[in-house]
């Protein structure tokens, strides 16, 4: 069924009846959107105000909690814009602003998700430069994912965690691998066992 719908998208292609059908497409995605125009910005209007609104119940209760004497985080915080967010040793100045189309932590994990699988399906994500197999002490396999400038990089590393469910391929470790590189740095993902498609080789994780 598959095959005769690609031949048939060939045909069409051939005879150049394809970017007609596109063409008409794009007419009724664009005459709804005229028919719909009011419903689509109230819509938009109303998502704006309850994100709004939204963000004040989530800046609520957010705090940052460390050791004053840790010279790790001291440094952090003269060196980031961790300084220009954070008022005191506990508390933040500026306030979390979610986008107006993911409100809460659900919508969010949601649209993650999704995200993630469109990467995956469209192949976006970058590419590994080397896969390692790294074998612990007790026979457990965890996949080292490099992603370097070259076979013989001398640049700094980067050694990322993901969490307990992430792999390479988690939005935020694409995002801190695309931000090492900018910066010069290469990474490496740290796959935890029985993540990112590695067999188990031994009977806990």
């Amino acid at each position: 069924m598959l095959t005769d719908e690609l031949h048939h998208l060939k045909d069409l292609f051939q005879e150049g009846k394809l970017f007609d059908m596109a063409a008409e497409e794009i007419q009724l995605i664009l005459a709804l959107i005229y028919e719909h125009f009011w419903t689509i910005v109230a819509l938009t209007l109303l998502s704006f105000l309850i994100s709004k609104l939204s963000q004040k119940y989530q800046n609520k209760g957010i705090k940052l909690y460390f050791s004053p004497e840790s010279s790790v985080f001291n440094d952090l915080l003269k060196e980031t814009k961790l300084s220009k967010m954070v008022s005191n040793q506990y508390n933040f100045r500026k306030r979390y602003k979610p986008n107006m189309f993911a409100l809460n932590g659900h919508v969010q994990a949601v649209l993650s998700t999704l995200t993630e699988l469109l990467y995956a399906f469209m192949n976006w994500n970058l590419e590994i430069t080397e896969r390692e197999i790294f074998k612990t002490s007790d026979g457990g396999s965890l996949l080292l994912a490099w992603y370097k400038e070259g076979a013989k990089s001398n640049r700094k590393l980067l050694v990322i965690l993901p969490g307990l469910s992430g792999t390479q391929e988690s939005l935020y470790c694409q995002s801190l691998v695309k931000e090492a590189n900018n910066r010069g740095y290469d990474s490496v993902v740290v796959n935890y066992v029985g993540m990112a498609g590695v067999e188990l080789t031994v009977s806990r994780t």
